[in-house]
């Protein structure tokens, strides 16, 4: 599975204690694998457009709101992969395990700290997060 980062990675730490840890300030997007055969869409939370999807390429816009790593130290070359896996598990645009792949893919291409450890811990406990908030999430055509 191919997986590559097209944009700087821009986040700032959120000043907000209610809030989410982190927020990305620029557009990020990722060139998901052609064998995905992701359709071209926009996904909303509620009415606030999060992102879309055109030509399998997978735009997350300013003002996500994500927590980082769970479980794990946040470092910059894990941060722009548990930015994508965050949204895919909000949005369940992907399976988990798909999602859990492409988190795995990112973490090794960029030479994060213990893609396997990571990979096993999503795998294994990441059940109850997954798809928690799918009722609020609204996907339409592009």
């Amino acid at each position: 599975m191919k997986l590559n980062l097209l944009t700087p990675f821009d986040i700032r730490i959120s000043t907000d204690p209610t809030d989410w840890k982190y927020v990305n300030t620029s557009i990020q997007s990722y060139a998901l694998d052609p064998k995905l055969k992701l359709p071209d869409c926009k996904i909303f939370h509620r009415y606030t457009l999060l992102g879309f999807i055109e030509n399998n390429t997978l735009h997350i816009l300013p003002f996500y709101a994500f927590d980082g790593m769970s479980w794990f130290p946040d470092t910059p070359r894990n941060l722009p992969w548990a930015l994508l896996h965050d949204f895919l598990y909000q949005t369940g645009l992907l399976s988990k395990r798909d999602s859990d792949k492409l988190l795995f893919i990112g973490m090794k291409q960029s030479s994060a700290y213990l893609p396997y450890t990571v990979f096993a811990g999503v795998t294994l406990l990441g059940f109850p997060r997954y798809n928690y908030k799918q009722k609020d999430i609204k996907i339409s055509p592009l």
